[in-house]
């Protein structure tokens, strides 16, 4: 089953209406393919996630951090046993020194469900006296009260969607199938040949 992601399909105000795939120049046909299958891509990969353990979950997130170019990184039962605290999922470093900790609450949820503001709240209270910046990851969606509450806590929020295209982005759990190359004249080499 492909599951949507949070992204309008048609546009409904039709002075902003996205141009007929016959419409565009060659190039703008190649980037609104590349769109669709990064779509399509990303919700696959979101699909998948959500058939793994919880637990995995929290390996998954903190795995794809350490990809990003994060520090040295625990997870899972080590973090919560470590910081006495059931609200963190993982400990990673903001760099490779150990500069800087980030407290990690990842949550596999179902997509429609939504992160409210008291589960914002929960994590902040966690993290409080623990000196360090909060970062918290579903596969759901965050409510506005959530997302206005984490701003002002400086907590950063990473939803589903997001999820999916940082692990794009990242080449995490996914492979390249295929390379194009797109070529244009170089001037500069014709300018040579010029009389």
């Amino acid at each position: 089953m492909r599951l949507r992601l949070n992204h309008p399909p048609d546009n409904p105000n039709p002075a902003l209406a996205v141009p007929k795939l016959s419409d565009l120049t060659p190039d703008g046909q190649f980037e609104d393919a590349y769109k669709q299958i990064n779509y399509s891509l990303a919700s696959d990969l979101l699909s998948e996630v959500l058939k793994i353990t919880p637990y995995t979950f929290e390996k998954l997130v903190v795995d794809l951090l350490s990809r990003m170019g994060y520090g040295t990184v625990t997870y899972g039962s080590h973090a919560t046993i470590a910081s006495g605290d059931e609200v963190i999922d993982g400990v990673i470093m903001e760099d490779k020194l150990g500069f800087s900790v980030i407290y990690v609450q990842a949550k596999e949820w179902a997509l429609d469900k939504v992160v409210s503001r008291q589960d914002i709240q929960n994590f902040v209270g966690a993290i409080a006296e623990k000196h360090g910046d909060g970062l918290f990851v579903t596969t759901a969606r965050f409510s506005q009260q959530a997302g206005d509450y984490a701003e002002k806590h400086q907590i950063i929020l990473i939803d589903g969607e997001h999820l999916a295209n940082l692990m794009i982005k990242y080449n995490f759990c996914v492979s390249i199938r295929k390379t194009f190359e797109i070529k244009a004249i170089d001037t500069d080499a014709q300018a040579e040949y010029q009389d």
